[in-house]
């Protein structure tokens, strides 16, 4: 599984990150989640590991972690509208 950034909120200052690849290298492994690979953190240009849960049809739960799980930072991501329009359009 991997993932490149298509769109943002304020294109002025991120056009140029525009299909850089974001998520990478991700597995399946037990209980429907998606780990052991990677995403970068563009403002401070580093990679952290990963670990993606799917939650419904609309949603990810999204935990970068460096190394351990207990020190990690989770965000929740919702599918944008199919309308949207993309940075790479």
């Amino acid at each position: 599984l991997c993932g490149k950034m298509v769109w943002f909120k304020d294109t002025t200052n991120n056009s140029k990150g525009c299909n850089v690849q974001i998520i990478g290298d991700v597995k399946p492994v037990s209980g429907g989640k998606w780990d052991n690979g990677w995403i970068l953190d563009p403002e401070k240009d580093s990679k952290y590991d990963v670990e993606i849960t799917p939650i419904g049809a609309d949603k990810l739960k999204v935990m970068g972690y460096a190394g351990m799980k207990f020190l990690s930072e989770t965000y929740t991501w919702t599918r944008a509208p199919a309308d949207l329009k993309r940075c790479d359009a």
